[in-house]
């Protein structure tokens, strides 16, 4: 108000420091927002903690050269190819380490977040089994994989008789519910399953059930047994699970989970199968969470 300039006189300047902060916890309490935003916020967090604080307990855990001048966490921007859908997806990594050249005054201009959008013309090494997987602020129940019917049909086509597959996934997808099954035999033409042959088959095979809903209960019982036991007596198909090694190349497998603040080894963990949303609607995804 009492400026020097006539044409500046009255002007008044206001700073925000903490916008990013305070617009964080805003979109934090919208719920419909969450799932995006508040991923995204996490993962620019982490890349940035890294990056601005060398000294941080974390930088421990991913290298052993105490010189950690050179080394900075990429957030993952990219979809990389999948071995497993033979698509370009999002991969198990969010973020990842590299060692490079990186001058303070660059660093400064991007406030310490870099992301792979940013790694054109730079000459840089990815640091082996460095990929982080971050979870949401209180994540108590993340989803390990999920499957579609052809991704879930060539993940487990090793494991289970090819004439038997697509049986095992109406076991897993079928309902039990008075007032829904008669969607199984929708699902099981989707998958190209006879299902009065396959339910005649069952009724045979447990010979103790009476009722319609304890078979059906006992169907989806059973082969969930049997695709825990498969996932748990085959090591690389655990790790492909939980890490993605060996359906992404690194650094896009996840060697560490970030989760509430510190960073995990990602090793399988006792876990159960659930079904995903969109069944009614013919969209079927096997759901692998953490028990």
């Amino acid at each position: 108000m009492k400026g020097n300039s006539e044409h500046k006189r009255g002007w008044i300047q206001v700073k925000y420091g903490k916008m990013n902060e305070d617009f964080a916890n805003l979109m934090v309490n919208e719920k419909e927002n969450i799932g995006t935003f508040d991923g995204d916020s996490q993962e620019f967090s982490l890349t940035q903690l890294l990056n601005k604080n060398k000294n941080s307990k974390l930088w421990a855990k991913l290298i052993d050269d105490e010189d950690r001048s050179d080394y900075f966490a990429i957030k993952v921007t990219k979809k990389p190819l999948s071995k497993l859908s033979g698509k370009k997806v999002f991969p198990k990594s969010d973020a990842y380490i590299i060692k490079a050249k990186i001058d303070s005054e660059s660093l400064l201009k991007r406030e310490y977040i870099l992301t792979e959008d940013g790694l054109k013309n730079m000459k840089y090494t990815v640091i082996p089994n460095t990929g982080i997987s971050i979870k949401l602020r209180n994540s108590k129940n993340y989803t390990i994989q999920k499957f579609t019917k052809d991704s879930f049909i060539k993940a487990f086509s090793s494991y289970i008789d090819k004439d038997k597959i697509e049986e095992c996934l109406l076991s897993l997808l079928i309902y039990s519910n008075d007032k829904e099954i008669y969607k199984n035999e929708n699902i099981a033409s989707d998958l190209g399953v006879n299902y009065d042959l396959f339910i005649k088959r069952m009724k045979v095979h447990f010979s103790e059930i009476t009722t319609e809903k304890e078979l059906l209960d006992q169907i989806r019982r059973d082969a969930q047994s049997k695709l825990i036991n498969i996932i748990k007596s085959n090591k690389p198909l655990m790790e492909a699970i939980f890490i993605g090694k060996g359906w992404f190349n690194d650094p896009y497998y996840a060697s560490y989970i970030y989760v509430h603040g510190d960073l995990i080894d990602n090793v399988p963990t006792d876990f159960f199968l659930t079904t995903g949303s969109g069944r009614s609607k013919g969209k079927y995804t096997i759901e692998i969470k953490p028990r």
